[in-house]
């Protein structure tokens, strides 16, 4: 058996039928691939029922059944104790390949020995902008490189080397999954496939993302948020991993900052919780002179004229934003078109970096 997908569920019927229907192409007719689906205690009647069919009805498709949760890795570890793959294709219910990324995933292994697991670019369906191209990391927190930007964007489209990739649509030999004795069971629906390839590249093997292999995420879908606290695993996650984990983000950050004429100096717009942003400033080359801190921080939105005087809007010195992502800033469209600045900044941690031209704010 070439090809073992692996897919742990919990979730509705018509998100698996779905499914289904967009992965079995990858599979009818091909007898050196198999499809493991793993009920992790799922009790949607529905949904197992239509995966009890789905296993009666093609001679590579088995069905797992956990009765009782045990969270995604541990559903995973069951799929592949069950399958018979060279290799793991880990992926969600809320994935949907386009048609050649399963084949050209499984290429990259045979023009590279020493790939130890591969992703490709995982795209928001509902705008086909970026939702992961990997893992980067910053100050004790972890995002998808270059969230939000849309898969056309250049920097999107570059080949590279990853410290840690997202098990959404994931491939690694089995061999390498056993070494690194599968997923770490801790993990309930949260860090799983960060921890696992990155205890690969650890090991010794690349681990590698290639924008030529889309999948379609739509996102949340598949995954239980409820039942488990996700700030827990994260402090298992860094208690365990974060004296080896590199901060990074200023390496996806740089071509983009190297291809822009900087000002000689910026008035800097702080909407993040990181302490360490100047550091990444100065290391762009960024110079800072003055610095404004948003006092109400959302997650997802800053609103500017909530939260800076006039004086910010008719700044002579062009604006640095440090935002999380750069979308929880430019929803301010009519403050930025009545600044009308085009060489204002926004740098974020997701490995993005825009001026405001750019982005046609101006």
């Amino acid at each position: 058996m070439d090809i073992s997908i692996i897919v742990a569920f919990d979730n509705s019927a018509p998100l698996m039928e779905n499914f289904i229907d967009q992965i079995m192409p990858f599979l009818e007719g091909r007898d050196d691939r198999e499809l493991v689906l793993v009920s992790d205690g799922c009790r949607n009647l529905e949904t197992i029922g239509f995966s009890r069919a789905c296993a009666d009805k093609w001679d590579n498709v088995m069905l797992v059944e956990m009765h009782k949760k045990g969270g995604y890795s541990k559903a995973n570890n069951a799929g592949v104790a069950a399958s018979s793959g060279d290799y793991l294709l880990f992926a969600n219910t809320d994935i949907f390949p386009e048609p050649d990324a399963v084949d050209l995933l499984r290429a990259k292994f045979d023009d590279n020995p020493k790939l130890g697991a591969a992703q490709g670019c995982l795209a928001y369906p509902q705008n086909g902008k970026v939702m992961c191209c990997g893992h980067t990391f910053n100050d004790y927190m972890n995002h998808h490189i270059y969230q939000g930007r849309p898969v056309s964007d250049a920097v999107v489209q570059i080949a590279g080397p990853r410290q840690a990739l997202n098990s959404a649509f994931l491939m690694m030999p089995r061999s390498v999954y056993e070494e690194m004795g599968g997923m770490d069971e801790f993990f309930f629906n949260a860090y799983d496939g960060m921890d696992l390839t990155m205890r690969t590249g650890w090991a010794g093997y690349d681990l590698m993302y290639y924008p030529d292999v889309l999948a379609w995420h739509s996102t949340g879908g598949s995954r239980d948020y409820i039942r488990h606290n996700n700030e827990y695993q994260s402090k298992y996650y860094y208690a365990h991993n974060g004296t080896r984990i590199r901060s990074d983000v200023v390496d996806y950050l740089r071509p983009q900052i190297e291809a822009i004429n900087l000002a000689p100096a910026y008035y800097a717009i702080d909407c993040t919780f990181c302490m360490t942003w100047k550091d990444m400033a100065a290391d762009l080359g960024i110079h800072i002179d003055g610095v404004f801190e948003i006092e109400e921080r959302d997650s997802s939105h800053v609103d500017l004229y909530r939260n800076v005087p006039p004086s910010i809007k008719t700044c002579e010195k062009p604006l640095l934003f440090v935002t999380n992502n750069y979308n929880d800033a430019t929803g301010n469209k009519r403050w930025f078109k009545q600044r009308g600045c085009p060489d204002d900044l926004f740098i974020d941690f997701f490995g993005n970096a825009f001026t405001a031209a750019q982005l046609g704010l101006v």
